[in-house]
């Protein structure tokens, strides 16, 4: 996982964060470093990478369309500046949902793995 990723997860990202996110995000990168090898082998996936992932993309894809409102305001267009700006809304939200349903799995698993299931 980048350091940049992991850095932003901890910190909690574009919600406000709490004690509580930032000690579930940094036991849910830990937990994702340690995975067995066997997964990389035979390409299955867990619930956790695929969240982390699509946070990930969405911050990402965000950040990319910040340099695109900056091209519209500089060449004049505010119809596509405004389009931007509500592309990157919605890739924000998309994020936060991600992070949240990632703290509601991640807990989760930590208790199935705690219980022995």
């Amino acid at each position: 996982m980048p350091l940049e990723l992991d850095n932003f997860l901890v910190r909690g990202g574009t919600t406000n964060s709490c004690t509580h996110n930032e000690a579930v995000f940094k036991r849910v990168i830990v937990s994702t470093k340690r995975r067995d090898s066997s997964q990389g082998e035979t390409g299955t996936r867990d619930i956790t990478y695929d969240l982390i992932s699509v946070t990930y993309h969405l911050l990402q894809g965000a950040e990319t369309i910040n340099r695109y409102i900056g091209d519209a305001e500089r060449e004049g267009n505010q119809e596509l500046a405004q389009f931007f700006r509500e592309t990157k809304e919605e890739y924000t939200r998309r994020a936060d949902r991600a992070k949240q349903l990632l703290v509601r799995y991640a807990g989760r698993r930590q208790g199935q793995a705690a219980s022995g299931a």
